[in-house]
């Protein structure tokens, strides 16, 4: 098994002699069939246990086990007690997902502080195959049929190559004591139903079944690699960014084969997911202005493209009361500032920046979001214009609408920041002071 285990390690360039390995050390078979062919095989490693804290004196046992296997063999052991059941509770999670996050979190400490190379975990081909039946059953894409990672950031498998009953023979072979997790017998769990109950049916039709299927997720992931470069191909075809937005073009997007599975994708890394794609397909044909929502990101279904942004905490901050010049928080977009007219006074060309008669503000001033029924006179034009019909103008979509500002003096519009001043307030030849608004997006997303 040691030159099987070599051999995997350097076809896949997994790590070298060079790197340190913290080893997921739970004192089962496969955890110390791993450690034990690190060791062997010349590796510098530490074992790190954890206690979940969940099966009485079992788990005390197997953490006891652990620090002694570490002693006997010379290994550097770190150790650690959790609560995982009031861990679940205060997260509302399951214990299966809390004693994941609490180990990965853990071992990812330790890594760091020690600067270890890679956590190695002792994942194999059997462990590989239920995943890859559990993402199945539940619902899942190309992904999860290519099954668990064998390499993913700093967490390697080594044994991924190695069937459960080859680890178990290599402890018998070689006498290597581990312990057995009697809850693994316990079919309460998903992963033991298929482990129990399940594949071994598969393996009654097909004896060769673990190398069979162990065959079709090295196919999965050829077939993974297409997938992704198609993706990447049409996402550089349909997407585009600026600053505060990602737009997907709907009628690219349409162009393409299975464009839903394609929005899928695109639009998965923002919290959608396979039901909420199937629903933002559907609106595709329908009126423009609809909405998606995760708990971060905003979608909407504009005109000719899907337009997402991020939902900013600080849009409740308007509408805000400005009782003078000199109270304008500096978190704030705008800055406000007072000067005399002077013969060598020159108005820049900038839509940022509003020069106005300080005559006609009266303080406090107001500045908030656009509302149906405002209007003002834009300078330039003759007469009143409604916001909306001014916008329409400019082509604005709904998040842009959403994200304009009003500056409001005495219930009249003074400016429409970043657009355009209200005539009212414009300066003329009998101005003497002026205000100047500077106006930065930069600050707050809107």
């Amino acid at each position: 098994m040691e030159n099987d285990f070599l051999k995997f390690i350097k076809l896949n360039n997994l790590f070298t002699k060079k790197d340190k390995i913290l080893v997921a050390f739970s004192g089962g078979a496969d955890s110390v069939v791993l450690a034990s062919l690190l060791k062997a095989t010349g590796y510098s490693i530490a074992l790190a246990h954890c206690n979940f804290n969940l099966r009485g004196n079992d788990a005390d046992n197997d953490q006891e086990f652990s620090k002694n296997f570490a002693l006997q063999n010379n290994i550097q052991f770190y150790t650690i007690s959790f609560n995982t059941i009031e861990f679940a509770k205060s997260n509302k999670i399951s214990i299966e997902q809390a004693a994941r996050d609490l180990r990965y979190t853990w071992f990812e400490e330790i890594r760091a502080q020690n600067n270890f190379d890679y956590i190695a975990t002792g994942h194999h081909l059997n462990d590989n195959i239920e995943t890859v039946f559990i993402k199945l059953t539940a619902g899942t894409g190309i992904n999860g049929l290519a099954g668990i990672k064998l390499k993913n950031n700093k967490i390697i498998r080594p044994l991924l190559f190695a069937k459960r009953t080859e680890i178990e023979n290599y402890c018998t072979i070689n006498n290597i004591n581990f312990r057995t997790d009697k809850s693994n017998f316990e079919n309460k769990y998903t992963r033991n139903k298929f482990r129990n109950i399940i594949l071994p049916l598969f393996k009654e039709l097909n004896p060769n079944f673990e190398n069979t299927f162990n065959k079709n997720i090295e196919i999965f992931n050829g077939v993974k690699k297409i997938y992704e470069n198609a993706v990447k191909v049409a996402k550089n075809e349909c997407v585009t960014n600026d600053s505060l937005y990602t737009y997907i073009n709907i009628k690219k997007l349409l162009s393409l084969e299975a464009p839903e599975t394609y929005l899928y994708e695109f639009i998965k890394d923002f919290g959608y997911n396979s039901a909420d794609t199937s629903d933002i397909y559907k609106s595709l044909n329908g009126e423009t202005g609809k909405i998606f929502l995760t708990n971060k990101f905003s979608l909407l279904k504009d005109r000719t493209n899907l337009i997402i942004k991020r939902t900013n905490s600080n849009k409740n901050i308007f509408p805000l009361i400005i009782k003078d010049i000199n109270s304008v928080n500096s978190s704030l977009p705008f800055n406000f500032s007072k000067e005399i007219v002077t013969k060598s006074l020159s108005i820049p060309n900038n839509k940022n920046i509003a020069y106005l008669d300080a005559s006609k503000i009266k303080f406090p001033i107001t500045i908030r979001h656009f509302a149906e029924g405002d209007y003002f006179y834009p300078i330039g034009l003759n007469g009143k214009k409604t916001l909306s019909d001014y916008f329409n103008d400019l082509k604005l979509n709904k998040f842009q609408k959403e994200g304009i500002l009003i500056i409001e003096s005495n219930n009249k519009i003074i400016w429409v920041a970043g657009k355009r001043i209200d005539d009212r307030f414009k300066i003329s030849k009998s101005t003497k002071d002026i205000i100047i608004i500077n106006y930065s997006d930069k600050n707050i997303r809107l």
